[in-house]
């Protein structure tokens, strides 16, 4: 376990950056995957149940609700499914997005949900109410 333990510490280089709405922030800790943090003061929330809506249909469903909920013209957001239903965060695209200092530098995403466009897994909110993203390039 220890050997486990020194690797991760080993390929733990990936920069993390929290967003609010006054500042960017590279946090001082490193992880395996980036992580660009979305402060609670950007987003909104939004709960909504989709039991009527077929398993395989709820996504698209979500994809059409998004801009009757959001009042931003470029809305990113952050979905946790718990059984049918949807913890939505969301954003303004305009506000939020990956710059220079981006977790992986000025290659980065365009904004903090390209990654989920690409089919990559992110993590659930965080305790603090930032919704943490977890980008994993192809």
């Amino acid at each position: 376990m220890n050997n486990l333990l020194k690797l991760r510490q080993l390929f733990s280089n990936k920069r993390n950056v929290i967003q609010t709405r006054s500042d960017t922030v590279q946090l001082p800790a490193r992880s395996l995957h980036p992580h660009w943090i979305v402060g609670r003061d950007l987003c909104m929330y939004r709960r909504e149940d989709f039991a009527n809506v077929p398993r395989s249909k709820r996504r698209s469903a979500l994809a059409l609700k998004l801009p009757v909920w959001s009042p931003f013209e470029r809305t990113g957001h952050h979905c946790v499914w718990s059984g049918s239903s949807a913890m939505v965060w969301f954003w303004d695209e305009d506000n939020v997005g990956a710059g220079p200092d981006a977790p992986d530098g000025p290659g980065a995403p365009d904004g903090p949900d390209a990654p989920d466009a690409s089919g990559a897994k992110r993590s659930a909110a965080g305790a603090n109410g930032a919704a943490r993203l977890r980008v994993r390039p192809e």
